[in-house]
């Protein structure tokens, strides 16, 4: 799918985005309803199908019941916050290979989401095609390791 959105420094920018022979699922674990929103809207624009949860715990169940293609994951939320749910993922066989993006207003974090297991970090503000790109590029490796 092509298209053409606003980044927040209010250029417009094209983005590529490859379909798949299946809808790929990605959840966002953010506690911020207007955040979460917004990621819903942008990526069900570039046709992913998008399940969402308020809060690790929340984000917990998702993923058991769900195995999403790939993970965005806040830093900083109540209940359960997004380092430990990682650390929870990356010991488990199950959830091992699910690509987990760190996407978070927290600074001085990158290395401790890396160190959690993370495979990629954002720091909010983002821009979107960098998002979009961080997407598809851990898509594609994920993908191709599980065929």
């Amino acid at each position: 799918m092509r298209g053409t959105f606003i980044t927040e420094s209010g250029n417009r920018t094209k983005v590529d985005v490859k379909n798949n022979l299946r809808t790929l699922t990605i959840l966002v674990i953010e506690d911020d309803p207007g955040s979460r929103s917004a990621l819903r809207s942008l990526l069900e624009a570039c046709q992913y199908n998008v399940i969402e949860a308020e809060d690790g715990e929340e984000g917990w169940l998702r993923i058991s019941r769900d195995h999403p293609d790939l993970v965005l994951m806040d830093i900083m939320m109540p209940v359960v916050d997004g380092l430990t749910l990682t650390r929870k993922l990356r010991s488990l066989e199950e959830f091992r290979e699910i690509p987990i993006i760190a996407v978070t207003a927290m600074e001085g974090v990158r290395q401790l989401a890396m160190d959690a297991g993370c495979d990629a970090y954002l720091a909010k503000p983002f821009e979107i095609t960098g998002l979009l790109t961080t997407i598809s590029e851990l898509l594609a490796v994920s993908t191709r390791s599980r065929r």
